[in-house]
Parts: C-alpha cells; sequence; structure tokens
C-alpha cells in the first residue's frame, strides 16, 4: 500500500500556481521533496495536511481520502514545518501534559527521551529555545505518538551539521525499524543524498522529475566545455547549460552518452548539482522539460 498518494494538486494564487502534483510514496522509504524556494514544496505540503483549501486533486493516506481521514488515521502522520504552534510560555513538562490529551497514542516516556537525546530541557519554556532546539522539538513532537509517515518540511533548520547527522540517523532508524515512511524538504541537498532513495523535484509549481537516486545518477552526465568547445552545447542531448560563475567555464547537463564519442571528460552530477542547473539555467525549454 501507498502510505501516501498525491493526484492533480491543484492551487491557484496571484503569482503562483500549484499545477497538477502528482505522486505517491511506497511505505518504508525516505523521499527527498527538493526545487528553490518558492516552487510549491510547501503549499504541497500544506494541502496535504488540509491546512490550505485546494482548489483540485485528491490526497489519500494510507488508501483513505483526506477528506474521510478520521481522527485515529490522522495521527497516523505528522507534518513538521519550521515553528512549534504551541503558546510561546509553555513549559515543555506541561507541553508533555497537553500532547498526551491531545493525542490518543502519545508515548510520554519516547518524548522525554528525545528531548533528553537532542539535549533539551524539558524544564524550559518554548520561547527559551532556540531555533535550532525549536526544530529538533518538533521532531521529538513527530515521533512521539505512533506516526507512520512523516511529512518534514526544512526540519534541519537551524541544526549543526552534528546535529543534522544525528536527525538523518534517527530517520533512517524510524523507516528500517518501524516501516515508517518520509517525505522531507531541505536546501541541504547533500543531507538528503545520504537517506533519500528517490527523489520528487519541483519547479515553478510543476514537478520535472519523480525518481530513484540510482536512476537520475545514471541517466545524466555533466561535462565542462572550454570556451574552444562551446559550440558542442548544441548538441542533441543537451538539456540545460550556464555558465559556471566559479570556473568560468560553459557547464553543460546531457542525457548519459551525449559526449561518449568525443572523448571529453563527463561525470555523473550529484542531485545538488543537477538540481542547481535545472533552477539556474540558461536554456530549459519546454522540449527540454519533456525529455527529463
Amino acid at each position: 500500500m501507498d502510505a501516501l498518494k498525491v493526484n492533480g494538486l491543484r492551487k491557484a494564487f496571484d503569482k503562483f500556481t500549484l499545477d497538477r502534483v502528482s505522486f505517491a510514496l511506497e511505505e518504508g522509504t525516505i523521499t527527498g521533496f527538493i526545487g528553490e524556494n518558492g516552487a510549491g514544496k510547501t503549499t504541497t505540503m500544506k494541502l496535504i495536511a488540509g491546512l490550505t483549501h485546494k482548489d483540485g486533486g485528491e490526497v489519500a493516506i494510507f488508501g483513505k481520502e483526506q477528506e474521510d481521514l478520521t481522527k485515529a488515521d490522522r495521527e497516523k502522520y505528522s507534518i513538521v514545518f519550521d515553528e512549534p504552534t504551541f503558546p510561546d510560555k509553555v513549559r515543555l513538562t506541561r507541553l508533555n501534559d497537553i500532547l498526551d490529551d491531545l493525542f490518543l497514542d502519545w508515548d510520554s516516556g519516547k518524548f522525554f527521551s528525545y528531548l533528553e537525546s537532542f539535549g533539551i530541557d524539558k524544564t524550559k519554556r518554548i520561547n527559551e529555545l532556540s531555533n535550532g532546539m525549536k526544530g529538533k522539538l518538533n521532531i521529538a513532537i513527530a515521533l512521539s505518538h505512533g506516526s507512520r509517515l512523516l511529512i518534514l518540511d526544512e526540519p534541519a533548520n537551524g541544526l549543526d551539521p552534528m546535529a543534522r547527522d544525528d536527525f538523518l540517523g534517527i530517520l533512517a532508524s524510524f523507516v528500517r525499524d518501524k516501516r515508517g515512511t518520509v517525505l522531507i524538504s531541505s536546501h541541504i541537498v547533500s543531507d538528503l543524498e545520504k537517506i533519500c532513495s528517490r527523489f520528487i523535484f519541483i519547479h515553478r509549481g510543476r514537478i520535472l522529475f519523480d525518481d530513484s537516486k540510482a536512476n537520475l545518477m545514471s541517466r545524466y552526465e555533466l561535462i565542462s566545455l572550454p570556451s574552444a568547445k562551446k559550440d558542442l552545447a548544441l548538441r542533441e542531448g543537451i538539456i540545460s547549460k550556464r555558465d559556471n560563475p566559479l570556473t568560468g567555464e560553459l557547464e553543460v547537463l546531457a542525457k548519459a552518452g551525449t559526449f561518449e564519442d568525443l572523448g571529453l571528460e563527463a561525470k555523473s552530477p550529484s542531485l545538488e548539482e543537477l538540481a542547481i542547473m535545472l533552477i539556474k539555467s540558461d536554456s530549459l525549454s519546454p522540449k527540454a522539460k519533456d525529455s527529463l
């Protein structure tokens, strides 16, 4: 069964439209949701959560339509945004009591265990926590009420590299030990590469690609062309190109094997490089988009 299925999701704003977004998450997987600021990641997640009214499309969680979910069904998933939504003056010990009343399957022992492992003093108030600590608090809450699906919007904001590494380990264990499912967005794509087996890339409200990490790494090549060979950027199989500001060379993203007959050195792009090439491309034509 799919943990989450999104079909034809649409939402129109004055200057932005989420345009028929569709994808499905298989249980027991971690999927990276990537794209530039304003691409539609947070909008998509809010629509999944029912926090924003959709203009069209369907959302199903564990096979049940969003509109038919019961309270028990809704506790099977957690959606984490940047900031906690509880009053600033609440102490974390009191917050535990509130959450115990709120959730049918709240685990106080697990909650306080996560706080301790994250280095959060349970006697503090929410407004006494740093941004990084608030992010950790959100994660502790999400993992303490029996969730089987985590939808995380920039959950590592404010975390130092050591804390981010610990957090990634927690997500990996959540999926490995409990067959949990995760959809996670982050601008730190290199972090996502460590744990995600699949990536969905959204750009200006549309899904550009949705594929496994292994397939993405094998389907594309990245090559830097010196000035004397810039005419090669017109070859069939070119998806996008840009002038690399660091090297001054023309950087080209192409289908694997495009330059094989010329003996030029090409490499598989990282997911971060692939995202940059697609976001900042000089020439991402509709035809090129279709070829992705």
